[in-house]
């Protein structure tokens, strides 16, 4: 069922409108999609999460085929995301959205920013950005074997497909993670 309300814009204070429904989501569960836009300023947010959550946990899926990239992600706005081989580490900050896409989509929006780093720089930081993106396409083939692994403080998250891993994260490993996480007191 959706809902919708009025909220003050986080960045105008103007009218913004809040989105939130629940989907069911195959072999993972129900998750809240809430999204919102104002249209004084064109602010717009998305955050995808899951209503069951489940403890820490780290995800990993080896992709080292072409049909690897079309595992399902469904990450939490807290979970972080790292793809050692290539040297990315995502973290959840004060922006960060959660999404559904797959692998292929990931190495899309990691290749995107990459390239505006390429587009920007010059000397060694330009080179350094063309090599990564040589290597996000090789990913993107399935010529260069690559760990996808997605780490939730809550468990909120999750790879989906063949050969995914999962394990409960140890208190200490998520202690140590990046969490977006608002706390609000009276």
């Amino acid at each position: 069922m959706d809902e919708y309300m009025a909220v003050p814009c986080p960045e105008c204070s103007g009218k913004a409108v809040l989105r939130e429904t629940v989907e069911p989501i195959p072999h993972f569960g129900k998750i809240l999609i809430s999204t919102m836009k104002c249209d004084s300023c064109g602010y717009r947010s998305t955050d995808v999460m899951s209503v069951e959550l489940r403890g820490p946990t780290v995800f990993s899926k080896i992709v080292s085929k072409p049909e690897d990239v079309y595992s399902k992600i469904v990450r939490n706005s807290t979970a972080s995301i790292e793809v050692p081989e290539l040297g990315v580490k995502i973290e959840p900050g004060p922006k960060a959205e959660g999404f559904i896409s797959n692998v292929e989509g990931l190495l899309e929006r990691i290749e995107t920013a990459v390239g505006l780093v390429a587009r920007s720089e010059k000397g060694t930081k330009k080179k350094n950005a063309e090599k990564l993106l040589a290597a996000i396409a090789e990913a993107k083939e399935g010529r260069k074997k690559i760990t996808v692994k997605l780490l939730d403080p809550f468990g909120a998250s999750a790879i989906i497909g063949e050969n995914v891993k999962s394990r409960k994260l140890s208190k200490k490993e998520a202690e140590g993670l990046k969490k977006n996480l608002m706390v609000f007191e009276r």
